[in-house]
C-alpha cells in the first residue's frame, strides 16, 4: 500500500478513503493525532531540558498570530518578535511610527498572550527599534 495524492491506494489501485481526506468520520469527536502530539511536545521538552526555548517559540509565534489580528495593517512587515524570556517578551519595529502603534496595543497584546498561556506568563512588553526585518532566506555564512 503507498499513498497518492489523498487517497491510500491498496494493490489493485483501487482507492480508500484517506485519512488526511476527513473522509472518515471521527467517532464522538475524538483529536486528531496532530492534537495529541501537540499535548506531548511540552512533555518531551520538558524531560530534555528545552522547555524555555519551546515556550520562547510560542509565545513569539503566538504574538504575531495575535498582532495580526489587532495591528493595522502591514504590522507583520514592521513589527517582529524578537525575544521572550523572563515573563517579558521584546518585540522589534521598523520605526517610530510602529513602534508608537505597539506601545498603544501593549495592554491588549499583554492580554491575549496570558490569556492563551496563563497569567502572568508576560508581565512586560518591551519595544526596541530594529533597522530590519529578520531575513527569511538567510545567507549563506562567509568562508
Amino acid at each position: 500500500m503507498y499513498l497518492g495524492g489523498e487517497t491510500l491506494l491498496n494493490a489493485t489501485g483501487k482507492g480508500a478513503p484517506s485519512l488526511y481526506s476527513g473522509e472518515f468520520p471521527r467517532p464522538n469527536n475524538t483529536t486528531t493525532m496532530w492534537d495529541s502530539f501537540q499535548k506531548f511536545i511540552p512533555e518531551i521538552a520538558a524531560k530534555r531540558n528545552f522547555a524555555t526555548t519551546l515556550k520562547s517559540i510560542e509565545v513569539c509565534h503566538e504574538y504575531r498570530r495575535i498582532a495580526q489580528g489587532l495591528m493595522p495593517k502591514g504590522a507583520e512587515k514592521s513589527t517582529f518578535p524578537k525575544s521572550y524570556k523572563e515573563n517579558t517578551l521584546t518585540v522589534s519595529a521598523l520605526n517610530s511610527a510602529w513602534a508608537q502603534e505597539l506601545n498603544m496595543k501593549k495592554h491588549q497584546l499583554t492580554q491575549e498572550l496570558n490569556k492563551k498561556f496563563g497569567e502572568n506568563t508576560i508581565q512586560k512588553i518591551q519595544i526596541v527599534l530594529s533597522e530590519e526585518m529578520p531575513d527569511s532566506n538567510p545567507k549563506p555564512l562567509p568562508e
